[in-house]
């Protein structure tokens, strides 16, 4: 204090000049949870003592007209409800954790019921209380409502068990999140007509809710999920709003939050500034932030020129229409979709996909046939190759019995054992067992043959009569025997007879030739 008895004036402090120098996405991903949602203190207990669900075994959460069907029925077929296993470890393989949320987790897992891939959504906490469940069973009728949408995620089953919802998805191929920061550790950017492709795609799902007077409230890069074929599908559904209730509503992501929002003013446009602010990022590769000097930019209308300069003028105006501060004066789904360029894009998708469509049904027809002509040939080649073998085993096979022939002279019957004919006939006639497997049999013919033609040449010799009957060796010896009678008196009459035949035989050279 001076002689006056005035203060001197307090110095002024020096702030260092703000850095308005903004960050671009890192190779790595930073993990933003949201805090959960405040509760109140009575809602805190046991679930027993607020007499919640707690029953044993899995039960199916389900919104749609299913008719009669019953919880059971609409799980899995395979499940126990008896075993020690849940209903989850009993009819999945868990591959690996793929997200994590403020509310849950998902995983990566392989049915063993069809062998596919799905994504599963674990919620973290238990149900603290009725409106808590009531509040997660709620984004399971968001999602079966808009599962046949083409650009929201489908909602396969979804079941409560042990006070824990699980939602089971299809399995894309990842977020918009992880997809822009494959570009930053290339340093590189995502062409901007694949980010006008996936403008379309978000504006076709949330035109879905919009109709419906639905409002997401959480739209962001990591709610985005894209597929394989690079097609966009709004996920998350958990905050969703309807416009015609008097429901409480609750605010998104504060990087992507609409400035009137904070003030507790609800509206379609909302979304629109959200998807404003995930193409600018999207497209300038840039790192929003929940607060700072960026974020207080974006809802003044300002967009950082150091990045949007590189960006088509169209795609400036567009963005910058999207994120005007004043929700009355930003554009409706249906007017960014008259848009000229978005319209252009979406009219040679659908001539694409419809090219497409009738490519991919000329393929399939193409594939039934060719299957068909190598099931043929493959059936072929098997008939011939097995046809051998068949032939083989029939005639090889000893257990096969029929009536072979059946001699007409003397009435006798050739027989081999079966088991159809296992019934003994009542007038059995003259039985000839035969072996069917096939013998070497030359050297038998021949013998008998020699023996047949020795014997009426001996015949023809001696002066006897030439026979063919089947008994030529007992009449032979018949006859030989009447002979060495007739010579009894002269013994050396049989071994002249003996020499003659032998001396015949060897003299006729010609008759055993072919032998």
């Amino acid at each position: 204090m001076n002689g006056l008895g005035i203060k001197p004036p307090l110095p002024v402090p020096q702030l260092p000049e703000l850095n308005l120098s903004h960050s671009l996405k890192q190779g790595h991903r930073k993990h933003r949870t949201n805090p959960p949602k405040l509760f109140f203190k009575h809602e805190i207990s046991m679930n027993k003592s607020l007499g919640l669900r707690n029953e044993s075994g899995a039960h199916a959460i389900s919104f749609r007209e299913n008719g009669n069907e019953t919880s059971a029925a609409l799980l899995s077929p395979k499940y126990k409800k008896d075993a020690n296993l849940s209903y989850y470890e009993q009819r999945f393989d868990q591959i690996t954790r793929i997200g994590e949320g403020s509310f849950g987790e998902v995983f990566k897992v392989r049915s063993k019921d069809d062998g596919k891939y799905y994504a599963i959504k674990k919620s973290k906490q238990y149900f603290r209380s009725e409106h808590y469940r009531a509040e997660r069973l709620e984004e399971v009728r968001r999602y079966e409502q808009f599962s046949n949408h083409e650009n929201c995620v489908t909602l396969h089953r979804a079941w409560e068990e042990d006070e824990r919802l699980f939602m089971q998805m299809e399995l894309c191929q990842g977020s918009l999140e992880d997809y822009a920061r494959d570009f930053a550790l290339k340093n590189e950017r995502i062409p901007e007509d694949e980010v006008w492709s996936f403008l379309l795609d978000l504006l076709l799902a949330i035109k879905g809710l919009h109709d419906q007077n639905l409002i997401h409230l959480d739209i962001k890069l990591e709610n985005i999920l894209i597929t394989e074929d690079k097609i966009c599908k709004l996920a998350d559904f958990g905050l969703v709003y309807d416009l015609t209730s008097k429901g409480h509503a609750v605010e998104g992501d504060s990087r992507y939050i609409a400035p009137e929002v904070l003030q507790g003013q609800f509206s379609k446009a909302a979304d629109i500034f959200s998807l404003g602010a995930c193409i600018l990022e999207l497209a300038c590769n840039i790192e929003l932030e929940s607060n700072g000097p960026l974020w207080q930019q974006l809802r003044e209308g300002q967009l950082p020129k150091e990045f949007v300069e590189e960006l088509s003028p169209d795609l400036q105006a567009l963005i910058k229409w999207m994120l005007e501060p004043n929700p009355s004066q930003r554009p409706n789904v249906n007017t960014l979709l008259s848009h000229p360029r978005i319209a252009t894009i979406q009219k040679s998708r659908t001539r694409f996909w419809g090219i497409n469509m009738y490519r991919k049904r000329i393929w399939r027809k193409l594939c039934n046939w060719t299957q068909f002509f190598i099931s043929l040939f493959l059936t072929i080649i098997t008939w011939f190759h097995l046809k051998p073998r068949l032939r083989r085993k029939r005639l090889g096979d000893t257990s096969v019995c029929s009536i072979d022939s059946i001699d007409n002279d003397d009435s006798s019957v050739q027989i081999t054992p079966s088991h159809a004919n296992q019934s003994i006939p009542k007038n059995t006639p003259s039985v000839r067992i035969v072996n069917s497997t096939p013998l070497n049999t030359s050297g038998l013919h021949f013998r008998n043959r020699l023996k047949r033609d020795g014997v009426n040449l001996s015949r023809t010799l001696l002066g006897f009569e030439s026979s063919d009957d089947e008994n030529d060796d007992v009449s032979f010896a018949s006859d030989i025997q009447r002979l060495n009678d007739s010579n009894q008196g002269t013994p050396n009459t049989s071994q002249d007879n003996s020499s003659i035949i032998c001396k015949k035989l060897f003299e006729q050279p010609g008759e055993f030739s072919d032998y």
